[in-house]
């Protein structure tokens, strides 16, 4: 024993040592260093370099890698538990994101000594070092290698100089360009002679030459080879190789090319040790028992074939034979599963494990089938063909089952069976069929479910809470895309302790019916609750059980209408938030965010609510440092914009729209801002765009409707390279047009309708604009010419343009909505026409355009929904060929939107399609998917000539036809009676002769009929169907015109104007009560509707509010619409 010096020493040393490592960064700065190192060599991580969210949080870890933290704790590291040393390291390379993979040199790994295993993704080559030979990652057992190389020269070799203790190796080559062929032999057989203690080897290549094979007797250790997916053949001699692998256990060859069964099978006889084998996806047509009996110790086999196999098993297990005994886990693909194959699986008793997919089932197949397999514990029969709802009947039968999945498209009911039986069971998929009707009575009572899936497909309708009440053990429960009345409190779930997961978008929300329920304490701490939903009653108060929560990571509970102050206490309680939906509610107040740092929440979504007041934004920045997605729209909320939120580092999309924030936008925005799209639609924000300038990331941007003025800059689309939506309309923008808001490289779509804007539109346009709105503006000058254009959509109305390029588009245009109307443009309309092959809508009203319309019309486009050439000079005859265009709703799949950036919150845009359509006698705004109801034409207000053309019957599509004020003559054509969808025909102000075609009668769907004004003669049409609601005015100015509702009666000889008779008089005064009765209905039914609003309102202050609420907004809009448009006429 030392002196009590030598201890005491002892001692404090120790406690010196105790205290300098709690007092650490947790890892040798040495590690530390070179992790930083490597870090600084990949790009930056910065979400406005990648195009959705997903592929940003894959890189996301590597944000966090900075100096003064514990990297221990960084992700993608571990350390050793004793030592502190870096023991597993994952490296994934975002630089090849940009084509510039990396050169890892792996002498860098040197000072990571107890470096155990290492993963790397998306490296370009390893470089040679001629000093690592005298030093080695000795205790390196795992690797994985990801390599994306088009270097030629690149010798793979390199990456293991300084390794020669593995024990497992996963290699990958996304590319053919190198490592493959002659030179990945060269190097494999250079690697496999260092790697004798290899036991487990995942080779994945483009091609992967059957040369190799002699190189690998080496590996006599390997335990496990996978060789799947390599474009193997059947020249692959394996059976050489196959000596030397006495240990193997696990062999992949699955996703070759091998078709030739029994020789495969006679080479792998020798591995006496193999216990998984799995020739999935290969060419395999055929498997027998004779083939596998040899491999006696094989418990796993996957032969899913890319064919389908022709099965050959017996019945009975033969005597003597092992291997029958052995097999657990089988995967296969018979080309027809009848009562015989079923049969022959009684020569594998011990199964537990069974998969038959993609095969055509007898109809007569049942679960009783499986019977006999006693130790049957999984059960998959996915993809299949024919199979029936009976088959359920008897799933009784299979009561040692613990997983089963059927997602075959079986159609019609669930049928009753002994559900109760499986107690067992812990997996039941049946997503992926057409299920519809209720659950039946008797699906209860599976105490030991724990996962149930019916999403996909189904429309499983009813209550289910009798059923779900009584699976307690549930912890997974999917039910997507069915039509399920869920109640609002959940309380069927009373008696569940495990549920954690609860997915289930589209069902239908309803209350409680017993409201006494909404009491309820659940015993469950959910994690997920995706529930975005619809509801057919107004509102439902807020279910209780959520106030318990507090495991919570993702809710959403979108469209549940929901009433109540906005549920500030959720985001509170649930700390581990990611993703937070409370979308299209009732919830009033204000949003007030938690005090404390949320670290994970992600997304926060709570538009279309009554949320009101300020946006309190101290902090905001801290508070949620990893927020992606923001969305506040279409609430009451006052006040200005933070200027926290551009200060967020994570931020990427932030929609504040629909509103009543004011104010400007704030100064100093920082360059850093990662703001990718930017939403400020439809407030009342004022001042210039210029400070948007920093935001260097921008990609969708979206300011119309507001009060913005000044100059638009040019600088806002060249100091904004990704910018590729952009929504200016219906501000008090001036100036001239930004030449470089048209010829960006990365814009697509550009709107800037409503503006006082002028000047000469230029001919240049990017390489990606697919949609441009200028509408509504003071521009003048020449039209400009599209040419060299890859435009889409056109919107260039209400300016005061005045002539047509001599060549307005070039060959390859592919325009599909054009609209030129209220302009000065004059000239004919053939250059229009002449080159457009795909046109869906072409609007030229209130213009100065003369001349024949061409008969280029007809022959290109067939596509062709609405025609509006009012309001212009042109003359001659209508052509007959428009009867060839059947008019259909237009064919948005033409459009080409782009995916401007992340699908998960903003499909892709239709906003600029509105287009002013006059029908019915008004003129309305056809907006986005609306355009999928009309079609018409419109040639009213012209000089055209001549009969109308009896072809135009044949647009069997059309909706609306007004040939109105022109200088027609003749009959009007009996083929116009085929239109069975036409809803507005207007023919008056014409010169049209002889009888109204009584066949008009058929059009069942017609709301406003003119003939006014014509020459027309004879009786007018039967007052049934909808002439009955066609008055006088349809039919006023033909003086020889007589017949009800005009005051004209009819004579007995052809049609002429005579004295009134009493008989006729009798009819027209029974028609003018019927008139009386239905005025007097009218006005008694509005008294009571306005006394039933009045009483609502009385009794509920909370209608009383929300309808106040939506006066004053439109007192607001009527007013700023006011001072906004009227200046501008004068």
């Amino acid at each position: 024993m030392g002196t009590p010096t030598t201890w005491f020493a002892s001692v404090f040393f120790f406690w010196v040592l105790i205290i300098e490592s709690s007092l650490s960064e947790g890892c040798l700065k040495q590690e530390k260093d070179v992790l930083l190192y490597m870090k600084g060599r990949f790009s930056d991580m910065e979400p406005y370099a990648y195009p959705d969210l997903s592929r940003l949080q894959k890189w996301e870890p590597y944000i966090n890698w900075v100096d003064g933290t514990d990297c221990c704790q960084w992700k993608g590291v571990r350390c050793n538990a004793i030592t502190g040393r870096v023991a597993t390291l994952t490296l994934l390379d975002q630089n090849y994101i940009y084509d510039q993979p990396s050169h890892f040199n792996f002498s860098d790994f040197l000072v990571f000594e107890d470096l155990k295993a290492l993963y790397i993704d998306g490296i370009d080559c390893c470089v040679e070092d001629a000093g690592i030979q005298r030093r080695k990652l000795r205790n390196l057992e795992v690797l994985e290698l990801d390599f994306e190389s088009n270097n030629a020269a690149c010798k793979i070799e390199h990456c293991f100089s300084a390794i020669s203790s593995l024990k497992s190796l996963r290699l990958n080559v996304a590319t053919k360009a190198t490592l493959t062929g002659k030179s990945f032999q060269a190097s494999w057989k250079k690697i496999s002679s260092k790697l004798r203690n290899l036991e487990h080897l995942y080779l994945s290549l483009p091609y992967l030459p059957n040369e190799i094979l002699p190189s690998m007797k080496k590996l006599t250790s390997l335990r496990t080879l996978n060789l799947a997916g390599n474009g193997l053949d059947n020249k692959f001699n394996f059976s050489d190789l196959a000596s030397k692998f006495t240990n193997l256990e696990v062999l992949d060859l699955g996703f070759n090319h091998f078709n030739e069964t029994e020789e495969i099978f006679s080479a792998l006889s020798i591995l006496s040790s193999l216990k998984s084998l799995t020739l999935r996806g290969c060419e395999l047509t055929s498997i027998s028992y004779t083939s596998l009996s040899q491999l006696h110790s094989l418990e796993f086999l996957d032969v899913l074939s890319a064919l389908g196999l022709n099965i050959s098993f017996p019945t009975i297990s033969p005597q003597g034979t092992k291997f029958s005994s052995s097999l657990k886990t089988l995967y296969f693909n018979p080309k027809n599963v009848d009562a015989n194959v079923l049969r022959s699986l009684k020569a594998f008793p011990s199964l537990t494990m069974l998969e038959i997919s993609e095969s055509n089932f007898d109809k007569n197949v049942t679960a009783g089938d499986f019977a006999e397999l006693r130790n049957l514990e999984h059960l998959v029969l996915d993809a299949g063909f024919n199979l029936q709802n009976e088959f359920f009947k008897s799933i009784g039968t299979l009561t040692s089952l613990k997983t089963l999945s059927v997602n075959s498209d079986i159609q019609g009911f669930l049928p009753e069976a002994d559900w109760s039986n499986l107690k067992e069971l812990q997996e039941l998929n049946i997503s992926y069929n057409e299920f519809e009707g209720p659950l039946p009575s008797s699906f209860v009572n599976m105490t030991s479910l724990q996962k149930l899936d019916f999403s996909a497909g189904n429309q499983f309708s009813g209550n289910p809470a009798s059923n779900l009440a009584s699976l307690t053990s549930l912890e997974y429960l999917d039910f997507t895309g069915n039509l399920f009345q869920i109640p609002a409190s959940f309380s069927f779930f009373a008696n569940h302790s495990y549920l954690k997961f609860v997915y289930g978008n589209g069902s239908n929300i309803v209350p409680e019916p017993h409201p006494a329920s909404q009491t309820w304490v659940p015993r469950f701490q959910l994690q997920e609750l995706i529930l975005p939903a619809t509801t057919q009653r107004s509102i439902i108060p807020f279910p209780n059980f959520l106030l318990s929560q507090t495991e919570l990571t993702i809710v959403d509970i979108t469209g549940w209408k929901l009433t109540g102050e906005f549920p500030n206490w959720l985001l509170v309680n649930n700390s581990k938030m990611i993703d937070f939906s409370l979308g299209n509610n009732f919830f009033t107040g204000h949003v007030k965010f938690p005090s404390h740092v949320t670290p994970n929440i992600q997304r926060i979504d709570v538009s279309e609510n009554v949320i009101s007041g300020q946006i309190l934004g101290n902090n905001i920045s801290s508070i949620f440092p990893k927020l992606n997605i923001l969305n506040m729209s279409g609430n009451a909320i006052s006040g200005s914009l933070p200027y926290e939120f551009v200060l967020m580092k994570s931020l990427v999309c932030l929609d504040l729209s629909d509103n009543d924030l004011s104010g400007e936008i704030p100064s100093n925005i920082p360059t850093s801002s990662f703001i990718r799209l930017l939403k400020l639609s439809k407030n009342k924000f004022t001042g210039k765009v210029t400070l948007l300038l920093a935001l260097k990331n921008l990609a969708y941007l979206c300011l119309d409707r507001n009060f913005f003025s000044g100059e638009i800059p040019s600088s806002l689309f060249s100091d904004t390279p990704l910018l590729s939506y952009v929504d200016l309309s219906n501000n008090n923008f001036v100036g001239k047009l930004p030449r470089l808001a048209f010829n960006s490289s990365m814009l697509n779509e550009v709107s800037m309708y409503n503006n006082h804007l002028e000047g000469n539109i230029p001919n240049e346009f990017g390489r990606e604009l697919y949609a441009l709105d200028l509408s509504g503006n003071n521009c003048s000058g020449p039209v400009p010419s599209f040419k060299h254009s890859v435009l889409s959509v056109i919107f260039l109305s209400d300016n005061r343009l005045t002539t047509l390029p001599r060549r307005m588009f070039g060959d390859n245009n592919d325009v599909v909505i054009l609209d030129l109307s209220n302009n000065e443009i004059s000239g004919t309309i053939e250059d229009i026409i002449s080159i457009i092959g795909v046109l869906n809508i072409l609007i030229l009203k209130g213009n100065k355009l003369v001349g024949n319309i061409p008969n280029e019309l007809c022959n290109v486009t067939s596509v062709l929904s609405i025609i509006d050439f009012s309001h212009n000079s042109l003359s001659g005859p209508i052509p007959k060929c428009l009867g060839n265009i059947s008019f259909d709703s237009p064919n948005f799949f033409l459009l080409k939107w782009p995916n401007v950036l992340d699908q998960v919150i903003y499909p892709p845009s239709i906003v600029l399609c509105r287009v002013n359509f006059t029908t019915k006698s008004r003129t309305y705004n056809y907006q986005g998917t609306i355009f999928a109801y009309m079609s018409g034409v419109d040639l009213s207000n012209n000089k055209f000539e001549g009969n109308i053309p009896a072809e135009l019957g044949n647009m069997t599509g059309i909706r609306a036809i007004n040939l109105s004020y022109n200088d027609l003559t003749g009959h009007i054509p009996s083929t116009l009676s085929k239109l069975k969808d036409i809803e507005s025909l207007d023919l008056s102000f014409n010169k049209l002769s002889g009888n109204i075609p009584s066949q008009f009668t058929d059009l069942t769907s017609l709301e406003v009929f003119s003939v006014a004004y014509n020459n027309l003669s004879g009786v007018t049409p039967d007052r049934n169907g909808q002439f009955i609601t066609f008055d006088e005015s349809s039919y006023e100015g033909n003086p020889y015109l007589c017949g009800p509702p005009l005051r004209n009666p009819c004579s007995d000889h052809s049609g002429q104007p005579t004295l009134h008779s009493p008989g006729v008089e009798g009819d027209r005064d029974n028609g003018f009560m019927d008139m009386y009765v239905f005025y007097i209905s009218m006005a008694v039914s509005w008294t009571m509707v306005v006394l039933m609003m009045v009483a609502v309102f009385y009794i509920s202050p909370y209608w009383r509010r929300i309808w106040f609420y939506f006066i004053q907004v439109v007192i607001d809009t009527c007013y700023y619409f006011v001072i906004d448009y009227f200046p501008r006429l004068y």
